[in-house]
């Protein structure tokens, strides 16, 4: 390869590196990832990233910061934290033991991240979905995504835009305990024919 070709090349993965930063960041702001993504192996919520078994709340505490808020739900073993500028609620539980006098708030790193809601139009999946876009865009960059409503025993009328198929596990028919089910791993809450949120059903409280 000669000079000039090494040169074009390493500037080309320059800018490519670049571009990639640049996507992942949002405008006027310094390191915040406002790119939500997920997979069968990952989901990732800005700077925080589950896989597998790394789904207590502690970890994304490490990742996002300090929560501005949290609030004890009922018991012990339940609880919502809040990133308000981020636009980030998480709903946290455990299906574990919580001793007593302590609780999700006081000991992140003993409860489990449940459903993470997003709402700030800045979070935008890596298709360039983004909270506020119309259903219109949502069904043209996501043509296979499936809508579930209310009307079927949903808590909210969404898309499920990247799914995973594995075992069926509590309630099951004899189709879906040989065959399995669709679980969600990201979805758009639509109201008025607008996204309204993303939604990312980690439901690590069972581990």
């Amino acid at each position: 390869m000669s000079r000039r070709a090494r040169i074009c090349f390493v500037l080309v993965l320059a800018l490519a590196t670049i571009g990639a930063s640049a996507r992942d960041a949002a405008p006027g702001t310094s390191g915040q990832s406002w790119l939500v993504r997920a997979d069968k192996d990952f989901q990732r919520v800005g700077e925080y990233v589950s896989r597998g078994r790394n789904t207590y709340v502690q970890g994304m505490i490490e990742a996002l910061g300090a929560p501005s808020g949290c609030r004890v739900v009922g018991s012990r073993n339940h609880a919502v934290f809040t990133w308000p500028t981020r636009g980030i609620w998480v709903e946290a539980w455990t299906y574990g033991y919580v001793p007593e006098g302590e609780n999700g708030c006081i000991s992140p790193d003993l409860i489990h991240v449940s459903e993470i809601r997003l709402r700030d139009p800045r979070w935008t999946t890596s298709l360039g979905l983004h909270v506020g876009d119309g259903t219109m865009k949502l069904r043209r960059l996501y043509p296979r995504a499936q809508y579930y409503d209310r009307s079927q025993k949903f808590r909210r009328n969404e898309y499920w835009l990247v799914v995973n198929h594995g075992p069926c596990i509590g309630i099951c028919t004899p189709f879906e305990e040989q065959s399995g089910v669709d679980y969600p791993r990201l979805t758009a809450e639509v109201r008025n024919g607008r996204v309204v949120s993303f939604w990312v059903p980690v439901f690590g409280q069972g581990e």
